[in-house]
Formats: structure tokens, sequence, C-alpha cells
């Protein structure tokens, strides 16, 4: 009880050291928005009492949770006895204890017992997944009134682990690594210009749409490569996917993401599957592996690391499960799918950076790996939260391109010629499109927007402010 009674005391002063720089308050990522909406909705009466925010280490969780405590007892006047803000990981290791008894423990402090409260109490609990039954106790706590509103962070694991019952009860917000229009709101402290997301997906669907807004996306690349030149591309791609990252220098930033990489290895993905110690001390040198092509065979690292092939596919399936990397599979057949290597990508590009400069062998040409997996995840963030039809794959053929994407059974080819000799990108992005019929095909250029003999050149601007 006392230790529940000192986390009351304490939460402002630990929610100011996440949520300020010095004195200035750090600006709110977007997904706070929708953060808001949710506790709007609670107060009317309305809307899920359970929100979930599973994301990768680094993502800027606690801090998000530290400017929704600072908003509850500074804008909406919440009494602080009325917010517990706590963390799994420092309770489970310091008491033991899990959410039920924290939550036992603190209707003592409270007065009052769930099922009879009259006003509404918040509960912001970081790192939830360091109780093994965090499922049960937040399903209990929302059955139990109706005044209690539930906000908890957790591993990207976390969404794979809610039970059917907290699926109905609960609204999941995954937080994901920094886009470039979030780079440029923390960094520039204002709005983002205007991102051009279904303009640009409508261009890639359709020549058509494409040829006929032309001199409109000539004029959006001449203002959007402005303030792109002006925040540093190469910056962004090598350190700026995470957002403690821009207030470090370079080696910093490098330093920090591999010890978010080794708690990764021996806190989430060991809790994840029931690995050997041995196997865990090995994990960075496949994560290395990968750094090096996003092409992977099981067999080669198996060889190299000294591990069986299955244990290799276990771990490279817990690391995509604690969100550090994601797949793509092989256009084609059944058959081929098994066959050919997938691809996999870092969720957020410096982890690729960091891993590689660490043993030197980070270069300059590595910069089109970073687009690579930053693009990526662009096109994995579109479909998991605005376009689910989109599928993403890539061409398995010699010098096919780097993506397909396939929208209501049209395939178009997409390569990136960032860092690439132009003319390789072309006649690239031309054999997918002519072996799949696409019609024509997608060239991520260096340049402005123009269509030349079935290649849409779209500039990697738009693609950066997606």
């Amino acid at each position: 009880m006392n230790y529940i009674k000192e986390r009351i005391w304490t939460a402002e002063d630990m929610a100011r050291k996440y949520a300020y720089l010095g004195r200035e308050r750090l600006p709110k990522r977007f997904v706070w928005s929708r953060i808001k909406k949710h506790l709007t909705s609670f107060k009317k009466g309305e809307g899920s009492k359970i929100i979930l925010l599973p994301g990768l280490r680094g993502t800027g969780k606690t801090t998000l949770l530290s400017q929704v405590y600072l908003y509850l007892i500074e804008d909406l006047k919440i009494s602080k006895n009325r917010v517990l803000f706590i963390s799994m990981d420092e309770a489970s290791k310091l008491l033991g204890s899990g959410i039920y008894e924290i939550i036992k423990a603190y209707e003592e402090i409270l007065g009052e017992r769930l099922v009879s409260l009259k006003k509404e109490v918040y509960f912001l609990i970081d790192e939830v997944h360091y109780d093994g039954k965090w499922s049960t106790a937040l399903k209990v706590i929302h059955d139990t009134s109706a005044k209690a509103f539930i906000l908890a962070t957790g591993s990207s694991a976390l969404s794979m682990k809610i039970s059917t019952d907290l699926v109905r009860r609960a609204t999941v917000e995954k937080v994901y690594p920094l886009n470039f229009s979030e780079y440029f709101l923390l960094k520039r402290k204002k709005s983002p210009p205007f991102r051009p997301v279904k303009q640009v997906l409508r261009a890639m669907l359709s020549e058509r749409y494409a040829r006929s807004k032309k001199k409109v996306f000539e004029k959006l690349y001449r203002e959007l490569s402005t303030e792109t030149q002006n925040l540093e591309v190469r910056r962004f791609l090598k350190c700026g996917s995470l957002p403690f990252s821009l207030y470090m220098e370079e080696n910093e930033v490098c330093g920090k993401t591999l010890g978010i990489l080794d708690k990764v290895v021996y806190e989430d993905v060991a809790k994840l599957e029931n690995f050997e110690h041995g196997v865990l001390d090995k994990m960075f040198k496949i994560l290395l592996l990968i750094a090096e092509s996003p092409s992977v065979n099981f067999q080669t690292i198996s060889n190299y690391v000294e591990i069986s092939k299955h244990t290799v596919s276990r771990v490279i399936n817990a690391f995509e499960k604690a969100d550090v990397l994601f797949s793509l599979k092989p256009l084609g057949s059944e058959g081929k799918v098994v066959r050919k290597a997938w691809k996999y990508y870092f969720t957020a590009p410096v982890m690729r950076f960091a891993l590689k400069k660490s043993v030197g062998l980070f270069k300059e040409k590595d910069m089109g790996l970073l687009f690579e997996d930053y693009l990526a995840g662009v096109f994995k963030r579109m479909r998991e939260t605005s376009f689910p039809a989109l599928e993403v794959f890539y061409d398995p053929y010699r010098n096919g391109a780097d993506f397909v994407l396939v929208f209501m059974d049209r395939k178009i080819p997409v390569e990136i010629g960032f860092g690439k000799k132009e003319s390789k990108g072309i006649k690239q992005v031309r054999a997918s499109a002519e072996r799949y019929g696409a019609g024509y095909g997608i060239l991520i250029s260096d340049s402005g927007f123009r269509i030349e003999d079935g290649v849409i050149f779209i500039p990697r601007e738009f693609f950066l402010w997606l």
C-alpha cells in the first residue's frame, strides 16, 4: 500500500520528466488526438473504457502516458488521487505483484470499491505485459465499474495475447515508429505540410489519374521538396525513426538503439519463446546478417551462427512478434512462397543503421536499404490502418522490382531508385510490369514527377510525407 501511495505522490514529477525537455513541453504525436477522443467519449459515458497501446520499445509510449497524466490533472482538473500512473515493470520486480493486487490496494487508499464508484478513476499502466495475467485483470476492472478508464502500454506482442473476452471490450491503438511527418512535427514543433496520402496512392493505382494530375503533382513536388531538403533526409533515415533520437548525436542514437535491442532480446524475446541462453547470445549475429540484406536464407544463417534452421525460424518469428522485424512474401504460387526466401525489414530503419555502424559496415550505398525499410513500413502501416485491401509482396525473380502492390487483382511493381542508377531501376520495374501484366510500374526517383514509356516516376518526397 505504501508503494501505491508513493506512486500517487510522485506521479506528476515522473510525468514531467518524460513530457518535458528542460522547461519546454514536448510536442504530442499523432496518436495523441485519438487518445484524447477516447477520453472525451469516456467522460460522456460512451466508447471503449480500455485503450491498449502496443508498440516497439523506444516509440515513446511512456511519454504518451505522461502527457495523458498531465492532461488529466491540468486540463481536465482530475484529482491526483483518482489517477493511478504505474509501471508494471517496476511493480512486478519490486513487489512481485500483479495488476489485480495493485488495484485492490488502490481501492483501500481511495476508500472506495470500484463497483460503487460515483466519480471516474483513471488507470495509466505502463509495460502491462509484465503481469502475465494482465488480460484477465483488465477484463475484471472493466466489468466491475463503468467509471474506470484504463490506458495501458506494452510490447507489440501484447496485441497477440489479448483474450477473446477482452477483444470485445478493448480498443487497440498501435504506436508506430516515427514517419517523416511526425519527425517534422517533433523537430519543428509545428504541423507538417499537406500530406498527399490519397493522391499518391491513387497515382500509384491508376496511370490515368497520374496523368490527369501531372501539373498538380509537379507543384506539390516543388513545395514538399523544399521542406524535405531543410530537414536532412539522410539523418532522418539513419537516426530519426524513434522519438528519443531527435535530441541526440549520431553515436548516442546508435548506443541507445543497441540498448533497446538488448532489452528486446533478453526481456521481450526471452519471454515470447523458451530459448536457451546460448541462443539469446547469438541473436545479435542474426540481426546483423539481416541488416546486410532484407533477403533472408534460414539455412545460411543456421550455418553461420551454428544453431538449427528450425531455431533460426523461431528466433526471427519472435523478432516479428516483438515488432523489431516484419516480413514480405514473394509474389507467386504457394510453392514459390515456400521455396523462395522471404524479405525481412526493420520496423525502425535506425535499427539497421545502428547494427551496421556498430561493426563498421555502414556505407553510403546503404541509404537505399534504409529507405527500403522506411517504404516497406509505409506500405505496412497503410494496410494496417487505412487501406486493408492493399497487399504488398516482392518480385522474387532476378532483377525484379523491390515491391509489388496488389489491389483488387491489379499488380503494380514498385522500384526504389534512391541510391541506384536510374537506368537500372527503369529496367527492373519494366521487367516486373511485363511479367505481371501490369501495363505500367512505379519508380521512386530522386527527381521530379513525370511519366515516360510505362513508368510513373514519383519523387521520394511524396513517400516520405505519407
